[in-house]
């Protein structure tokens, strides 16, 4: 498998987890948390909704790491799916729907 953008490091992560493997897949997200946590806080406004966003972004990652496509880089796959977790609560936000990201602390 070809892989366009990445280190030889990163290539062989994405293969092996591409493969079902977890601990390479924890290593290849762990280059780019850091960056998704950032992400997700400017989008939520909220280090626990930042939070619970990273790890539900993650999960999805895993579950659909056959779509990844390897003309693009990880980061980059990775950033959509965290920013459309984001866009997904701010939407049940919005409909006060289960599972809401809160606006607010305390009485309303």
């Amino acid at each position: 498998m070809a892989h366009m953008a990445g280190s030889d490091d990163e290539s062989k992560l994405i293969e092996q987890s591409l493969s079902g493997d977890p601990e390479a897949y924890a290593a290849l997200v762990h280059q780019h948390q850091k960056m998704i946590r950032a992400m997700t806080f400017r989008m939520t406004g909220s280090l626990d909704d930042a939070e619970d966003a990273v790890q539900e972004a993650l999960v999805r990652a895993w579950n659909g790491r056959n779509t990844f496509q390897q003309a693009i880089s990880f980061r980059a796959w990775l950033y959509r799916i965290a920013t459309n977790v984001c866009l997904d609560a701010i939407v049940r936000r919005k409909r006060g729907g289960v599972g809401a990201l809160s606006l607010e602390v305390g009485p309303g």
